[in-house]
């Protein structure tokens, strides 16, 4: 799925942006498939681990590599509609005091068929108001405002629902919002982050 995902990415309407890949020590065809992107798109930064260092290390290792104002994230599986960077940094832009910010998503099959909408609440107030009883974004469509989550960064003892963690944390230093609309197809299937550790998630 690694292709549609570059693609997907590669095609945003907003341009202006560097796209650090971070490929966890693959065992198949994806760092082949990786490099011949990066020699087409000088915007890509691809790194490899030397060997699998998980979710959370990997995604941190990104950051320390990051130098954008803001930072948006997507897993390998996943599907961004073009306009989702400029929508997302449109907001960021005009509300200044938000942190971190989503939007809803479309929960697919393993062909990008869309199977239902995935919402979230909007505003800071209503995020707030349900944080305790599910993570109020949907973690592969986020955005982020780069300093704040450069101080604060991945807990690394969490390899699962590391997101959910940090958002109690951020929460402190600005406000949540989510976009209404969805712009993020998550794709879904046996070898899933979202199929495989599920239940560790949800505990």
């Amino acid at each position: 799925y690694v292709t549609q995902a570059v693609e997907s990415i590669l095609n945003q309407t907003y341009k202006k942006f560097e796209f650090i890949i971070i490929d966890d020590s693959s065992n198949d065809s994806t760092f082949k498939i990786l490099k011949n992107f990066k020699k087409i798109d000088k915007r890509i930064i691809l790194i490899r681990n030397r060997e699998n260092l998980g979710v959370t290390k990997s995604l941190n290792k990104a950051l320390a590599k990051a130098s954008g104002k803001y930072i948006v994230r997507m897993d390998a599986d996943d599907w961004s509609y073009p306009e989702r960077f400029q929508m997302q940094t449109g907001l960021m832009k005009t509300h200044p005091n938000v942190v971190v910010s989503g939007s809803y998503i479309e929960v697919c099959d393993s062909n990008l068929k869309t199977k239902y909408i995935r919402k979230y609440p909007h505003d800071d107030a209503n995020i707030r108001k349900h944080i305790f009883r599910y993570s109020p974004f949907a973690h592969p469509v986020t955005i982020w405002k780069a300093e704040v989550l450069k101080k604060e960064r991945y807990n690394e003892a969490i390899n699962v629902a590391q997101d959910y963690e940090l958002y109690f944390r951020v929460g402190k230093l600005g406000k949540f919002m989510n976009l209404d609309k969805p712009l993020l197809k998550l794709r879904m299937h046996k070898q899933s982050i979202s199929t495989i550790m599920s239940n560790a998630q949800s505990k």
